[in-house]
């Protein structure tokens, strides 16, 4: 789990291959239908840079707008509207442009995607919508190595109302948020200062999942997969070579991590309906581990250790169970 995204290579591939004459300032634009609004901005461009912007819309009211600031490196937006897709609405900022990509892709109807990235060294966001009416924002600002991935409803799928946001600050973030075939699903990550790394997978309907990191030079790792219905997740994550990991496969699950220090990792499981579950973790040095597996029914679980070189291993198999841990 503790293997680092390498988006970031890809999208400076990408870049560079999207204009294989380092030209600058390219613009292509292709719209078919009524209604369509695109507007392209580009400056800043000096010789020998690349500034390309390439947006294809087919189908009605598309609304796209496109702003590359800066650049004297390259700076890559690709927006495509397309599959008979209406209504839908792109955005793509990025401002200062010494890297950057962008990438926003509206296969359904009445979507909304945008990207913003602001100081930009090596920043790459990537949006896909297949569904209809699903929402995805990246804000990357401030930093270098950042790269976040919103993928609603991939291959084929068919999810709705779907609102992923990803907000990055610092250095050498990567988020990951997987929205598909469910509908209603919510997820925001933020994540700041350096070493972070968030993957979120939702296939059921009307779940949460909120993910907070900060990371501290040494790798953080989130992984949250909802794969019921109506589940709550929250992830706190503060400090050095933390590991979390939380899975909710039953429905109306509620679950809390929060973790700060050096060397510390958790992993919830929630295979039952309607458990909840709180685990807290405060220390350095040598690794404190929780799980925690909550199979049955209405369930109660709170964990909390701090100091160093814990270990809690806890299964709640049966309904109704109540279970307290204090390790100080």
């Amino acid at each position: 789990m503790k293997s680092k995204l390498s988006l970031i290579a890809l999208a400076i591939g990408f870049a560079f291959s999207s204009s294989a004459a380092f030209a600058s300032d390219t613009s292509t634009v292709k719209q078919n239908g009524s209604g369509n609004n695109t507007t392209v901005t580009q400056s800043g461009n000096a010789a020998s840079s690349i500034g390309s912007v390439t947006v294809t819309e087919d189908g009605d009211a598309n609304n796209t707008k496109v702003t590359q600031t800066g650049n004297s490196s390259y700076s890559t937006a690709v927006v495509t509207d397309n599959a008979g897709a209406n209504n839908n609405v792109s955005s793509v900022s990025q401002n200062g442009n010494t890297g950057a990509a962008g990438w926003v892709q509206n296969w359904g109807s009445s979507n909304t995607a945008s990207i913003a990235q602001n100081g930009v060294n090596g920043v790459y966001g990537l949006i896909y919508q297949n569904g209809s009416a699903n929402q995805g924002s990246v804000d990357q600002s401030a930093g270098a190595n950042q790269s976040a991935t919103i993928n609603q409803s991939m291959f084929g799928q068919t999810g709705t109302n779907n609102l992923a946001t990803a907000t990055q600050t610092g250095n050498n973030q990567s988020a990951a948020i997987e929205q598909g075939p469910g509908s209603y699903n919510v997820v925001a990550t933020n994540q700041s200062y350096s070493d972070n790394e968030t993957t979120v997978t939702q296939s059921g309907a009307s779940n949460r999942a909120y993910v907070t990191q900060l990371g501290a030079g040494i790798l953080n790792v989130a992984d949250v997969t909802q794969g019921g219905d109506n589940n709550y997740a929250s992830l706190y994550q503060n400090g050095g070579n933390l590991t979390a990991s939380l899975t909710q496969g039953g429905d109306n699950n509620m679950s809390t991590i929060g973790q700060s220090g050096v060397n510390n990792d958790a992993i919830i499981t929630q295979g039952g309906n309607s458990n909840v579950a709180s685990i807290s973790q405060y220390g350095s040095g040598l690794q404190n581990k929780i799980t925690l597996d909550q199979g049955g029914m209405n369930n109660q679980a709170n964990i909390s250790q701090s100091g160093q070189n814990f270990v809690s291993n806890n299964i709640q198999a049966g309904n109704s169970n109540v279970l307290n841990v204090v390790q100080n």
